[in-house]
């Protein structure tokens, strides 16, 4: 299991944190799957377009737009886009600079109202804007608009999404397994048949197994080539692709671009500004 630590977290856009800075957000515009994780600091994910399932201690949240998290660095967790999902993460430290709205240190599913969901865009836009330009006071300020974020969470009327452990035991057991799976495998080691799988797939999810699988295997794929310095097919054949004709096509068709042309457009800015990180073999390699 892979444990992210708040001092290797990467700035965005060549915007170099402070080194007193205990505050940091992070936007997502391609939410990728990661390997199972926990971290030493204290995490807050809003999702703002798409949907996906969210993992947390063995089991799993639908997430979709407006879904708010908030996680502890004992939680062990992860989450897959299913449509396009897009987050925020505001990570952070010392949370006893936070009034105490609510117990912050159990995981909390929630699922804003569409008023609360534009006032947490907007506190979340306030919060980046003044970590990245650093006026005077801007830690303090920045402290005062997360409590700001923790508030509105707890004064809005949310509705708890609950949590499914046997939907989080097959999306962990998708993701352990992605680079050699089958609808076969999947049916066998969750002991049901494959016809009623593909069934309650589709039902929950609005999507096939294999459209699923495809959509893993692409957000894994964006990954290697914006962390990695593997080559394409290398890629290709990590993420369970035979043919690398196939890992094209699906890539292509999923992304709009070929490997090639993701990696020239995206790599390069995503690294600007902090040491080049590396993903190999769901491990995690700051060079």
């Amino acid at each position: 299991m892979v444990k992210y630590k708040f001092s290797e977290l990467p700035s965005q856009n060549g915007v170099e944190y402070a080194a007193d800075c205990d505050i940091k957000v992070n936007s997502h515009y391609y939410a990728m799957a990661e390997p199972l994780h926990n971290h030493d600091y204290y995490e807050l994910e809003y999702i703002y377009e798409g949907s996906g399932i969210q993992i947390i201690n063995g089991v799993s949240y639908p997430v979709e737009t407006g879904s708010i998290i908030i996680l502890s660095p004992k939680d062990i967790h992860s989450y897959y886009s299913i449509k396009d999902m897009k987050l925020y993460n505001v990570c952070f430290h010392s949370p006893d600079k936070l009034m105490n709205y609510f117990d912050i240190s159990k995981p909390t599913v929630l699922a804003l109202d569409d008023f609360f969901k534009i006032e947490i865009e907007q506190l979340i836009y306030l919060l980046e804007s003044e970590l990245n330009q650093k006026r005077n006071m801007y830690l303090e300020t920045a402290w005062k608009i997360l409590d700001l974020i923790i508030m509105t969470v707890s004064r809005s009327r949310s509705n708890k999404i609950y949590s499914d452990p046997v939907w989080g035991k097959i999306f962990t057991y998708i993701s352990e397994n992605i680079g050699d799976i089958s609808l076969k495998d999947v049916s066998q080691a969750m002991r049901i048949s494959e016809s009623y799988f593909c069934r309650a797939f589709k039902k929950n999810f609005s999507v096939t197994f294999h459209q699923y699988v495809v959509n893993v295997r692409m957000q894994m794929a964006k990954n290697y080539l914006l962390y990695s310095r593997k080559s394409i097919s290398e890629i290709a054949a990590d993420v369970g692709y035979k043919s690398e004709c196939c890992f094209f096509q699906d890539f292509k068709k999923s992304v709009g671009a070929t490997p090639k042309e993701f990696r020239k457009k995206f790599a390069g800015n995503n690294n600007k500004g902090s040491a080049a990180t590396i993903i190999d073999n769901n491990r995690l390699i700051t060079s």
